[in-house]
C-alpha cells in the first residue's frame, strides 16, 4: 500500500512539474498569439458648429512584442525583419512590402486605419524603442503630442509635416524638441529651446535623440492676413474694451480696423532653437521665408536647403559655426545678424579652391554676416544692393568682394575689421560707401573706380595701407 501511495505521489511531481514548464516556458507558446509589432488607436470626432461632424483615429501607442525586444537587444534586425514579415493568425497581418534588415529600423506612421484617417499621435505614443532610426510622419498628421517620440535613442532621421505640437502652435509647443519631451536619459541631448523673443522665462528644456542628424519639414509657410474692424465699449469697471463688428455695423461708436496676422508656419519663429545635433535639415515645402531665429545656436547645422524662400530673417542662422554653404542667390532679403557667428561659413574647399558667399538680395542687414571668419569671397549679384551697417564686419579671412549689380550702397562700418587678406577692391557699380565702411583693414592697399567723393562717408578707409600711402 504504501509502495503505490509512493507511485501515485511521484506521478502527481511529475504533472506539477510538466504544468508549470508549459505555464513559465520561455514565453513560446505566448508568443504565437501576439503581434511582433502592435499599433492601436482610439477614435475621436469634431463637432464645428454648422459642419458635419467629422470621426478620425488616434494613434495612441505603438509596441513591440517580447520576442522582438530579445531581437533588438541582440541586434539582429534580419531575424527581426523576419519576425515583422510573419502572420498571426486572427491577430497579425503581415505588411505586403516586406521587411529588410535595413527597412525594420523605419517607422512610417499610417494614414489610415480602418477606413478613417489618422489624424493625431498621442503623447508618449513611440516610447523607448531604441531599434528605430527613422521615422515619417505624413501630412495627413494635424497633431503630435508632447513626447510622442520620447527616448528614441537611435533615431537618426525624421520626416515631419510641421515642427511642434501642430500648425500654428505657439510658444514651447512650437519648438522642435516639443515631439521628444522633457524626460532625459542616456542617448538623448538636452536642449534649452527658447521660443520667443525675451526673457529666459520664454524657454523649455526638451530632450532629444544625440543620433538624430537628418530632418526634412514637408509643410508650408503660408503668410496671411485678416482685416476686422472693432468698437470700444466699457465693461462694468468702466474700462475700455474691444468689440469686433460686422461691416453692417450701425451704432454711435467709432469703428475702428485692425489687420491680424493669421500666418500659419510649419517651420515657426525659433523652432530649432539651440537644437545642438542636428546636422542636415531639408525643408520641402512652400516656405516664403525663414522666420526670426529659427535656426539659432544650431552648432552642428552643416548644410541647409531653403525651400524656395526669399526672405531669411533676424539672427535665422545666428551661431550656426559648422554651416559652410548655402544657396542665396534667390533670397531677396536677410535679416538683421541672420547668419552673425557662422564662423564655418565660406571657408576654402579641402582642395584649397574658393566657395565664394553669393548674394542675390537686394536688402542685406545690419550685422547679417558678422564674425564670419572663414569667408574668402563674397559676390553681390542684384542691382540696388544695400549692404546694411556692419555686414560683414570682422570677417578676417575676406580676400575678394565682387560687385556684379549696379548702384550697390555700402553701409558704415560693413567690411571693417576685414584685417587679413582683403587687399585690393573694385568699386565699379558701387554707388557709396559709408562712414568707417573699410575701416581696420589694415593689408588694402588697392582701390580702383571709387564713385565721388561726396559719396564715400567719413574713415572710410581709415587705418588701410591704402590711406596710408595716399597721406605719404
Amino acid at each position: 500500500m504504501k509502495k503505490l501511495i509512493g507511485i501515485l505521489f511521484a506521478l502527481l511531481l511529475v504533472s506539477v512539474s510538466a504544468f508549470s514548464l508549459i505555464g513559465c516556458g520561455d514565453g513560446s507558446e505566448e508568443e504565437t498569439n501576439v503581434a511582433p509589432v502592435s499599433f492601436k488607436y482610439k477614435l475621436e470626432k469634431t463637432e464645428t458648429e454648422g459642419e458635419e461632424t467629422e470621426t478620425y483615429y488616434v494613434l495612441t501607442n505603438v509596441t513591440v512584442s517580447d520576442k522582438a525586444k530579445s531581437l533588438i537587444e541582440k541586434k539582429d534586425y534580419e531575424s527581426l525583419a523576419t519576425l515583422f514579415n510573419t502572420s498571426v493568425e486572427g491577430v497579425y497581418e503581415a505588411p505586403a512590402v516586406q521587411y529588410t534588415a535595413e527597412t525594420v529600423r523605419k517607422l512610417v506612421i499610417p494614414e489610415t486605419y480602418e477606413g478613417k484617417t489618422v489624424k493625431k499621435i498621442e503623447k508618449e505614443a513611440v516610447v523607448d524603442l531604441t531599434y528605430i532610426e527613422e521615422i515619417e510622419v505624413g501630412s495627413n498628421i494635424e497633431e503630435i503630442g508632447l513626447g510622442a517620440f520620447s527616448g528614441l535613442t537611435s533615431l537618426k532621421t525624421i520626416t515631419l509635416p510641421f515642427t511642434g505640437k501642430k500648425l500654428g502652435a505657439v510658444n514651447g509647443e512650437k519648438s522642435f524638441g516639443y515631439i521628444f519631451g522633457t524626460t532625459s536619459s542616456d542617448g538623448l541631448t538636452s536642449c534649452a529651446q527658447t521660443y520667443n523673443e525675451g526673457s529666459s522665462d520664454n524657454s523649455a528644456t526638451y530632450y532629444i535623440p544625440t543620433s538624430l542628424k537628418n530632418v526634412t519639414i514637408a509643410g508650408n509657410n503660408a503668410d496671411s492676413s485678416e482685416t476686422k474692424k472693432y468698437i470700444l465699449e466699457k465693461d462694468e469697471d468702466g474700462n475700455d474694451k474691444i468689440v469686433y463688428v460686422d461691416d453692417d455695423y450701425a451704432g454711435e461708436n467709432t469703428v475702428y480696423t485692425v489687420v491680424l496676422n493669421t500666418s500659419v508656419y510649419a517651420v515657426a519663429s525659433y523652432s530649432f532653437y539651440n537644437v545642438s545635433m542636428v546636422e542636415t535639415v531639408t525643408l520641402a515645402g512652400e516656405i516664403a521665408g525663414i522666420a526670426d531665429a529659427t535656426f539659432y545656436g544650431c552648432s552642428a547645422l552643416k548644410s541647409v536647403s531653403l525651400g524656395g524662400a526669399v526672405r531669411i530673417g533676424a539672427n535665422a542662422f545666428n551661431g550656426c559655426t559648422s554651416l559652410k554653404t548655402v544657396d542665396l542667390t534667390a533670397v531677396e532679403t536677410i535679416g538683421a545678424s541672420a547668419f552673425s557667428g557662422c564662423t564655418a561659413l565660406g571657408a576654402l574647399a579641402e582642395n584649397g579652391t574658393s566657395q565664394p558667399v553669393t548674394v542675390g538680395a537686394k536688402e542685406i542687414g545690419e550685422s547679417a554676416f558678422s564674425g564670419c571668419t572663414a569667408i574668402d569671397s563674397v559676390v553681390f549679384v542684384s542691382a540696388d544692393a544695400k549692404i546694411g551697417d556692419n555686414a560683414f564686419k570682422g570677417c578676417s579671412a575676406l580676400r575678394s568682394i565682387s560687385f556684379n549689380g549696379a548702384n550697390a550702397e555700402i553701409g558704415r562700418f560693413a567690411f571693417s575689421s576685414c584685417d587679413q587678406r582683403l587687399q585690393s577692391v573694385d568699386f565699379t557699380n558701387v554707388k557709396s560707401v559709408g562712414e568707417g565702411a573699410f575701416l581696420g583693414c589694415t593689408v588694402l592697399e588697392t582701390i580702383t573706380n571709387l564713385p565721388a567723393a561726396e559719396f564715400i562717408g567719413t574713415d572710410a578707409f581709415r587705418n588701410t595701407k591704402w590711406e596710408e600711402d595716399q597721406n605719404a
